[in-house]
């Protein structure tokens, strides 16, 4: 499924990618992941996405991403926006 990564990181990648579509969040990949995919690889485990929330789509973020699924803190996320 992927051309450079890992497989499972790609599903997870893509996975996150459409949720995010889904409520219309901007966001763009860094990191090793936009670094591997410009030619410069990194062998690094970690996924950086940069997104463009909102205060108020913080809730709809929250339940987009649920909890049997993926760690996330409505609390931490609000005061990220905030700050």
């Amino acid at each position: 499924m992927s051309g450079t990564f890992p497989d499972d990181q790609h599903d997870l990648l893509e996975d996150v990618a459409k949720r995010l579509h889904q409520i219309g969040i901007r966001y763009f990949v860094t990191g090793s992941q936009a670094s591997t995919l410009y030619g410069e690889p990194r062998f690094t485990l970690d996924i950086d996405i940069v997104i463009e929330l909102a205060k108020e789509n913080v809730s709809q973020l929250i339940e987009l991403f649920r909890s049997d699924e993926f760690y996330r803190s409505e609390s931490e996320v609000s005061d990220a926006v905030e700050r």
